[in-house]
C-alpha cells in the first residue's frame, strides 16, 4: 500500500541523511510514530532486508568514508558513529568487509595525505 511504501521511504531517507546521526531501531520507530515491529515488518516486506541490516549497511558506509577521508583513530570513528566499544566496532566491520578497519584504511585510504 501507499502508506507502507511511504513509511519505508521515510525510514530510508532518514537513515541515509548524512546530516543526522544514525539512531537505534526503537528511535527510528518513535520518530516515525510506529512500533519497531511494524517498521521492521514494512521495511523487510518492501526491501527484502530487515531494519538491522539497513542500519548496519549505513554504519558501514559512514565508517568506510571516515576511514578513507579522515585520520581519526578507530575509537574516534566508532564514537562518532555512537558505537562505544571500538573492539565491537572493529569485529562488526571485519565481519561485513573481511578487513579490519586498519586494513581497510591501508588498502583504500587517501594516498599521500
Amino acid at each position: 500500500s501507499l502508506f507502507t511504501e511511504n513509511l519505508c521511504d521515510l525510514f530510508l531517507q532518514r537513515l541515509f541523511d548524512e546530516g543526522k546521526d544514525i539512531l537505534t531501531i526503537p528511535e527510528y520507530a518513535d520518530e516515525l510514530k510506529v512500533t519497531a515491529n511494524h517498521l521492521n515488518r514494512v521495511v523487510k516486506q518492501e526491501t527484502g532486508k530487515p531494519l538491522s541490516r539497513w542500519v548496519d549497511d549505513c554504519l558501514l558506509i559512514r565508517a568506510k568514508a571516515l576511514l578513507c577521508e579522515t585520520d581519526w583513530s578507530i575509537s574516534e570513528i566508532a564514537a562518532s558513529l555512537k558505537i562505544l566499544d571500538s573492539s565491537y566496532f572493529a569485529r562488526k566491520f571485519k565481519k561485513h568487509t573481511t578487513l579490519t578497519p586498519v586494513e581497510y584504511r591501508k588498502k583504500y585510504g587517501m594516498k599521500g595525505v
